[in-house]
């Protein structure tokens, strides 16, 4: 098989490599690595595409060489076919905000102050993020609790302490408040939860958002996190 047969593979299996190694060692930033990901995943696509067209037309014209077009495009096949396979696997609305409470979402330190009255453009928005979020995540909703809300709180700090990944920012138990990073496992991402704990006649109320500071989708990371955080919770509570 001629070496040069090999370039598709190395072309691809460098950035394949190079994007979630080094990220995951913190020798290139997360978007950095990310980036070098999808670059190799796009790579394999056009590479798939053009050594089957390669390997068909040298079976109709008999040509010597359509063996090695074949074992060329393996690699970039199971690349390409393996990609498809994970996102319908993983999944995920195409939001990187979610929230357990969607008309008045927990509120982040650094945000702006929310305006009473929001510009019609704006309230679409809102309206498509949570008829978004209502379809593709139906389960995410709140915690209701027996008990008073400092005890509900001491639960959910306890909780967000124990979270992998996750670092404390900022609580304030007068306003029920906790905000917290959580970094992801190989590419470094970091994006930003918060809790909020209400006191409700029957008890407490429990919400939380995760948001992401980089991008337009999470593949459900979000979504992931609020369940992971508020099974760990019920877990306490119990």
């Amino acid at each position: 098989m001629n070496p040069y047969w090999l370039a598709p593979a190395v072309v691809i299996g460098v950035p394949l490599v190079a994007g979630p190694l080094g990220a995951w060692l913190r020798l290139l930033r997360p978007d950095t690595g990310f980036f070098l990901l999808g670059m190799a995943l796009f790579l394999a696509l056009a590479a798939s595409a053009g050594l089957a067209a390669a390997t068909a037309y040298a079976t109709v014209t008999a040509r010597p060489w359509r063996r090695s077009a074949l074992r060329a495009a393996l690699l970039p096949a199971a690349v390409a076919l393996g990609s498809v396979a994970f996102l319908q696997w993983k999944g995920g609305a195409d939001l990187n905000d979610v929230s357990t409470d969607l008309e008045q979402r927990p509120a982040f330190a650094g945000d702006p102050p929310q305006r009473a009255a929001l510009a019609e453009s704006e309230q679409a928005r809102l309206a498509l993020f949570a008829k978004t979020q209502r379809r593709a995540y139906p389960d995410l909703a709140p915690l209701l609790v027996p008990g008073p809300p400092g005890a509900a709180f001491a639960s959910a700090l306890a909780a967000a302490g124990r979270m992998p990944g996750w670092r404390i920012e900022r609580t304030d138990p007068g306003r029920g408040e906790i905000e917290a990073s959580a970094t992801t496992r190989v590419f470094g991402f970091v994006d930003d939860v918060a809790i909020r704990v209400r006191g409700e006649p029957a008890g407490a109320r429990i919400d939380v958002r995760s948001r992401s500071r980089l991008g337009r989708a999470d593949f459900g990371a979000n979504a992931a996190r609020v369940r992971e955080f508020m099974g760990e919770l019920r877990g306490r509570l119990r």
